[in-house]
């Protein structure tokens, strides 16, 4: 995770952690529900989600 050390004037350093933490939940959830319960969902729907996580921690953090 170099990436995440590297100076950004654009976007901050708690949005990249952010970004990353979404990354692995995600992963881990679906492993774990592929693992668990034999269900694999598409990848587009992954990344979705991933985005969904971002956009709602970061609107949950703005109020």
């Amino acid at each position: 995770m170099d990436w995440m050390g590297l100076k950004d004037t654009i976007y901050p350093t708690s949005l990249h952690r952010v970004a990353a933490q979404a990354t692995v939940y995600s992963l881990w959830w679906e492993r774990n529900n592929r693992l668990h319960n034999s269900v694999s969902t598409p990848v587009a729907s992954t990344f979705k989600k991933i985005d969904r996580l971002v956009r709602n921690i970061i609107t949950a953090r703005r109020d």
